[in-house]
């Protein structure tokens, strides 16, 4: 008896159909979380080469200015921010040619030409995290009007991780107020351990701790922090509430904190000032991602940081009362071994807390 063979013409079976498919889709649903996983992996590779640029650009500012950019100008003198001025350090010549002319002028930002109100609102690719697919190219600026877009960014600079107080309110004003508006009871003390705040900035020689451990730039997402490149302020205080929001950030906010854990901007210090660190987490640092944040150093490296790392003010001992700052400043601290632990983000927000960025 010959051997039964299927006709040439015959097709699949309905089984054999339904297994194929199986199969199929089997191997999709492995494949898609690796093709997204490599997207990713280039998009971070990609945000990297932005912190690095925009880096570079500073310290080549630096280098030839003496001095890093103010973070921001908003009580007068300019409404640009550090982004504005490090243009031709970036290769963005053209742009920079048009903003450079009147980046210190003491002019609302509504009576500048139409050329400069289309060059800040020129997206620069390297000011954008190519994850942060929620920002949009440009958006209106915070309280101009007529309304003027401006475009946006994915980095903001580092204004330091705490204060370094030296009156007799050491203690109780550990933070500062970090130049906003609605918060009376803090003085604007916290630039004096960062890069670049309101008006002023530091050089390389400030940096005592050194330039490998202290951070220059760092992320931020749009859906918490809303940030343009080239813009800080409407000149002399129109919109001062927005313009440290806007272009840098402290470093005793956790890394992609959420505003339900923190509180909101300008809550009042309590007698043991526990409220301290209840600051909007508009003034931290966010990415998109995952559970990683990318920063660049003052000596132009790149580094992602876990969102898990230690952040907060720093503990002082109980050597005075927290409202009569007995204890003095932190340097003072410092210096008689009495400053107690700093968390690791503060440290590495700080160009001269003194203390060290690992364990020794």
């Amino acid at each position: 008896m010959r051997p039964y063979r299927r006709p040439e013409s015959a097709g699949f079976t309905l089984v054999e159909l339904l297994v194929v498919i199986a199969i199929i889709g089997t191997l999709v649903g492995l494949l898609i979380p690796a093709v997204q996983a490599a997207r990713e992996a280039a998009r971070r590779s990609s945000c990297s080469n932005n912190l690095r640029q925009l880096s570079l650009g500073l310290l080549n500012y630096e280098k030839t200015t003496r001095k890093f950019p103010p973070a921001h100008s908003w009580s007068g003198d300019s409404p640009f921010s550090w982004g504005a001025r490090i243009l031709d350090y970036i290769e963005e010549g053209s742009l920079a040619r048009v903003i450079a002319p009147v980046i210190n002028n003491n002019t609302r930002l509504s009576n500048h030409t139409a050329a400069v109100k289309t060059a800040v609102a020129t997206p620069i690719a390297i000011f954008r995290c190519p994850s942060d697919s929620t920002a949009p190219r440009a958006t209106a600026f915070p309280g101009s009007s007529p309304a003027l877009d401006g475009a946006t960014t994915s980095y903001v600079g580092n204004a330091g991780g705490f204060a370094e107080r030296k009156d007799s309110n050491a203690e109780a004003n550990f933070l500062g107020s970090f130049q906003e508006r609605g918060d009376t009871l803090r003085e604007r003390a916290v630039v004096q351990m960062g890069i670049m705040w309101n008006r002023n900035a530091c050089t390389i020689a400030d940096i005592a701790d050194g330039t490998s451990k202290t951070i220059l730039l760092g992320e931020v997402t749009w859906v918490k922090s809303q940030a343009q490149f080239a813009l800080a302020a409407n000149m002399n205080g129109n919109v001062g509430d927005q313009a440290a929001k806007l272009v840098e950030r402290l470093g005793c906010i956790p890394l992609n904190a959420g505003v339900a854990d923190l509180g909101t901007w300008g809550q009042a210090p309590n007698a043991t000032f526990s409220n301290n660190d209840q600051r909007h987490t508009s003034l931290g640092w966010h990415s998109p991602h995952s559970s990683l944040v990318g920063f660049a150093f003052c000596d132009g490296s790149v580094r992602f940081l876990d969102q898990s790392i230690e952040a907060g003010l720093p503990d002082y001992p109980a050597t005075g009362t927290f409202n009569g700052g007995t204890g003095g400043s932190y340097l003072a601290r410092l210096k008689s071994g009495t400053q107690g632990n700093v968390p690791m983000l503060s440290r590495l927000s700080s160009r001269h807390d003194g203390m060290p960025t690992k364990d020794e």
